[in-house]
């Protein structure tokens, strides 16, 4: 199951109120924001988000009533979740899914277990959690809910071993105290009244004195056969444990010769923590070595340490400008396109200005003394179509003046041959009186016409009248021309040229003169403009809207000049400030008067930087780890008496080194002669134990003097004897002699029972029922209690056992996938094993060669890890895929623990949807570089800003914050 949305609409009227998440990924999702911006309160919404939100005086209050809904993705089916109120949660299918419950998502997993695996903080990785009730129930979380069953054993346990020492105490014997004392006075009693009522027969005295006589036998026999067992008891042990004795003899003498005192003093495990320093000591010089020697060949001056040293002085200025190198090279390339555009469009325009106008080819600037604002081109615009009507009605008087003259020549030519009569001018006025008549009834035709719908039908049908009544009046008026003398027609055609040639010359003085007008008008706008003088009139215009267009063309490129060189010059500054930063670590080519020509060189140099720095700081992890195998190694010298220590402030690593190797031959030595001692003691402890066991103990009791050691008297015994086959020798005659007194005993047993029998006959049959059933009375009760002992031992043996291969089956698992973790978190420590105290609950970790380290014995961040790998086994080994969510759980890790831990969360996130909660940058970083996160959010003052496929915009946030605000943790 995972969300792929989350609204927050009501909770904590101070926090979240219409909060929204969507298109939430279902791998690693990073949720970045400052203290106090949410983290804490989404991280209380996703705990209750599958059980409810109970009432609870920690949580915010809401500002009406908490109302969270989620849309989450389950087996390939959609679903909506809703929590209101303090209501149960409801579950909807929002397409074809199956209808489902709650149970059926989150499985068995309790509200407590879901707090304590799923949903993790700083306080689910102590040893006890603030809300957690006591350590059974965090057991029963962490091993299983199997353990509420199971925790019982040990009471059982304790009970089957109670009431097994109230029968028979700790070995079943009738003990005053035991329960097994009361049938054994029963049948001591039944024995007693037997005996009495055989004293009431004479013959019993006399076989009384014989069985007085077997029974003295018997107590010789029996002394015998105890002295004879003990002998051989003891020849036996001796036997058995001659080579050991003799071993404790030669290691004591040999250890008498040497000084004990240096190997004695030797701290505990100095030899393996001895070899441990050097082998991690030659690992780490080899890999300072090797960082040393790359950093020396990269860096300008050879000396790989200063070169360190500067990277990490520098570390935040050179990674602040890797992040920015690639956005500068950007920037520079759209930096010189636009200058090189830029200085196209100039050229092109310098190029137009001067075909425009050829004396401004060598100073373009000209084109900015000419005014261009819209009342000045109206003017312009005013003054060159005067000028332009003035010319064109010139030019067509100048026309008709000569189309005048013409007319005028040719009549008069025409009146000089000609008499005119008085006949020929009647007949010239009666046609042009017909003719007009004609001319206005045609064109009164055709007007009618057109104004009736149809102008082109009105001009044809105006037309053919006309032509039609022209035909008739020349019909009636030419048959009389003839008579009609056409010289008074020519006179008038004459005067009418003269007219029409007097108008025509008036029109031209008039035209001229306006024209004259005009021009001196616009010369004058063109000197008041700027215009230059020489511009033809009727080409002002064209002249003035080009000017216009260039000049408002000159003025945006050189307002994007302007803005090209501020922001050249603030590139230029930014790129001149990061070479500082850069040249104070490495060298490379940079000429701060040209930046962006070098940029390369920049870059490659950031770049080059930001890639050493890894190795800077490993070189000092390793220094560090150096330093502290040093520090380890004064600590052994200066807790070992006899052994001179080194000064690390005034020796070199490789002093060290040696110094390493001469005390590790040092205890080597020691550790055979304390290994020598150790095994003396033990022989020692053995034989001494040996001879204080039971039936041993009290064979030699028997020789060893008041003031004497219980060895002492082994070894004198022992010394008896010239070898181990001479003990065999006479063991073997002890047992024969045993043999034979044994076979006596028997007889007179036999012997005395024939005698006990002929007494009971001689005793009244009721005295003796009645002591017989006394003393079965006595039999079976002891018998009753003697099975209940054994079946109360038997059962808390089994049940110590059932305890056992429970931790074995059940938790083993478990404590074997944590303690893989928690070696791949540590890269130190091998695994984890638990106390076994299911009701005081505690973990240790193991480390090689060394005493297992109880989770208080460990350091913060080291306790926390193996919490953390506890929980990270325990959410594989369940069959559910529920959200884990981690709020700064890894805040006290150092950057490589968090990285490797990242890496698990990595591994995680394949089978489970993670949200991982943080106001630490450095934690963005690591999740990015070795979680391989799969999105990002921002949550500052209870608003969410993604979904963010790159982490930078979270990383920003955090790191501005974090230069303000105090970072602080919370236990």
């Amino acid at each position: 199951m995972h969300l792929t949305a989350l609204t927050l609409r009501d909770f904590g009227k101070e926090v979240f109120r219409d909060a929204r998440m969507n298109s939430i990924d279902d791998g690693l999702v990073v949720v970045g924001g400052p203290q106090r911006a949410g983290k804490t309160t989404l991280l209380g919404a996703l705990r209750r988000l599958g059980y409810g939100i109970e009432q609870n005086p920690e949580l915010p209050p809401p500002a009406d009533e908490h109302n969270v809904r989620a849309t989450l993705q389950y087996d390939g089916h959609e679903y909506v979740l809703k929590v209101k109120g303090h209501g149960d949660p409801s579950l909807i299918s929002t397409g074809q899914g199956p209808d489902l419950d709650i149970d059926d998502i989150y499985g068995t997993v309790s509200r407590r277990q879901y707090r304590q695996l799923f949903t993790l903080t700083l306080d689910e990785l102590k040893r006890l959690p603030d809300t957690v009730d006591d350590s059974e129930t965090l057991s029963e979380v962490l091993l299983g809910a199997a353990y509420g069953e199971v925790s019982v054993i040990p009471e059982l346990e304790e009970t089957f071993e109670s009431r097994a020492y109230d029968i028979g105490r700790s070995y079943g014997k009738p003990t005053a105290q035991s329960e097994l004392r009361a049938p054994m006075n029963t049948i001591e009693e039944g024995i007693s009244k037997r005996d009495d009522a055989l004293d009431q027969i004479d013959e019993w005295e006399s076989a009384r004195e014989d069985l007085a006589d077997v029974k003295t036998r018997l107590t010789e026999l029996e002394a015998q056969i105890e002295e004879l067992t003990q002998k051989q008891e003891r020849l036996s042990v001796l036997a058995d444990e001659f080579s050991e004795l003799r071993k404790f003899q030669a290691l004591r003498s040999e250890l008498d010769e040497v000084e004990t005192k240096l190997a004695k003093a030797m701290p505990e495990n100095a030899p393996g923590r001895l070899d441990s320093l050097i082998d991690s000591f030659e690992t780490n010089i080899e890999r300072r070595d090797e960082i040393l020697s790359e950093l020396s060949t990269r860096s300008t001056d050879s000396d790989g340490e200063a070169y360190k040293n500067r990277l990490l002085t520098s570390k935040q200025s050179i990674e602040a400008c890797a992040r920015q190198i690639s956005k500068w090279e950007t920037e520079a390339e759209r930096l010189q396109s636009n200058e090189s555009e830029l200085e196209d469009r100039r050229e092109q325009l310098e190029r137009q200005i001067r075909e425009l106008y050829a004396d401004w080819s060598k100073d373009v600037g000209h084109i900015e003394e000419i005014r261009t604002d819209s009342v000045s081109e109206a003017r312009v615009e005013s003054a060159v179509d005067q000028y332009r009507r003035a010319s064109e009605d010139l030019e067509q008087a100048n026309s008709d003046l000569q189309q005048a003259e013409s007319r005028l020549e040719a009549h008069q030519k025409q009146l000089e041959g000609e008499s005119e009569s008085p006949e020929s001018r009647s007949l010239h006025l009666r046609l042009l009186l017909r003719g007009g008549i004609v001319g206005g009834a045609s064109l009164a035709i055709g007007i009618g016409t057109s104004l009736a719908g149809n102008p082109i039908a009105g001009g044809i049908i105006g037309t053919l009248a006309f032509i039609a009544g022209l035909y008739f009046v020349i019909r009636r008026t030419v048959p009389q021309a003839t008579e009609v003398d056409t010289r008074r027609e020519l006179k008038n055609q004459v005067q009418a040229a003269e007219a029409d040639l007097r108008q025509a010359s008036d029109r031209k003085d008039d035209a001229k003169e306006r024209r004259e007008e005009a021009t001196e008008a616009l010369s004058d706008i063109k000197t008041e403009l700027g215009i230059p003088s020489d511009v033809q009139p009727e080409s002002t215009l064209d002249f003035y809207s080009e000017v216009r267009d260039c000049r408002s063309e000159l003025r945006e490129i050189r307002a994007e000049e302007t803005n090209l060189q501020e922001d050249r010059r603030v590139l230029e500054t930014t790129l001149n400030d990061a070479a500082d930063e850069i040249a104070a670590v490495r060298d490379f080519m940079w000429n701060e008067d040209s930046p962006l020509a070098h940029i390369e060189h920049l870059s490659d140099a950031i770049n080059a930087a930001d890639r050493d720095i890894e190795n800077a700081e490993s070189l000092e992890a390793v220094q560090e780890t150096l330093s502290e195998h040093t520090d380890d190694f004064v600590e052994i010298c200066e807790n070992w008496d006899g052994v001179e220590g080194i000064d690390p402030a005034e020796r070199s690593f490789s002093d060290v080194m040696r110094r390493l190797h001469e005390v590790s031959d040092t205890a080597a030595r020691c550790a055979e002669i304390c290994s020598d001692i150790e095994a003396r003691e033990s022989l020692k402890h053995d034989l001494v134990n040996k001879l204080q066991t039971g039936s041993t103990k009290e064979a030699y009791a028997e020789i060893k003097d008041a003031n004497e050691g219980w060895l002492d008297a082994l070894e004198r015994l022992g010394d008896s004897f010239e070898g181990e086959d001479a003990v065999q020798e006479e063991l073997l005659n002890t047992e024969n002699q045993l043999e034979e007194a044994n076979d006596e005993l028997e007889g007179k047993y036999d012997e005395k029972a024939e005698l006990e029998n002929r007494i009971a006959d001689l005793k009244s049959d009721e005295d003796i029922v009645d002591a017989r059933r006394k003393i079965n009375e006595g039999r079976e009760k002891l018998s009753s209690l003697g099975e209940d002992y054994a079946v109360n031992r038997i059962a808390e043996d089994l049940t110590k056992r059932l305890h056992e291969q429970f931790i074995e089956e059940v938790a083993g698992p478990l404590i074997d996938e944590a303690g893989e973790i928690f070696q791949q978190i540590t890269q130190e420590y091998e695994g984890i094993t638990h106390n076994d105290q299911f009701d005081d609950l505690d973990f240790e970790a193991i480390r090689d060669g060394k005493p297992p380290h109880q989770s208080d014995e460990l350091s913060r961040a080291t306790a926390e890890q193996l919490f953390l790998a506890i929980r990270l086994a325990r959410i594989r080994q369940l069959d559910v895929s529920l959200p884990v969510v981690i709020d700064d759980a890894i805040t006290n890790f150092d950057p490589a623990h968090g990285a490797r831990t990242l890496q698990l969360i990595r591994e995680l996130a394949d089978t489970h949807q993670v949200f991982l909660l943080t106001c630490h940058p450095e934690n963005v970083m690591l999740a990015e570089s070795y979680g391989g996160a799969d999105q990002y959010w921002c949550l500052e003052d209870g608003r969410f800003t993604g979904p963010l496929d790159a982490s930078d915009e979270v990383y920003d946030l955090l790191h501005t914050t974090s230069k303000t605000t105090p970072v602080t943790t919370t236990d």
